[in-house]
């Protein structure tokens, strides 16, 4: 089995000419993997994860995965 964890911080400014000021957002995120090797090279994880932003645009982001790996 294996278990991987991840926290990033990302900011992001950009300048605007046509609103005349600057774009500011900054996204905090949370990720948790998990995959169980099945044998032969072959295995399945989960992912979790959710992200948190600064910016009103944006709501808090969550997203869930599957995944199929196989090693050679």
């Amino acid at each position: 089995m294996e278990i991987k964890g991840r926290i990033s911080r990302t900011h992001a400014v950009a300048k605007t000419r046509c609103i005349g000021g600057d774009i500011s957002d900054s996204e905090t995120m949370i990720k948790i993997d998990r995959h169980v090797h099945a044998g032969d090279g072959l295995s399945v994880g989960v992912s979790c994860s959710f992200g948190r932003h600064t910016d009103g645009n944006f709501d808090n982001i969550r997203k869930r995965g599957v995944a199929l790996r196989y090693h050679f």
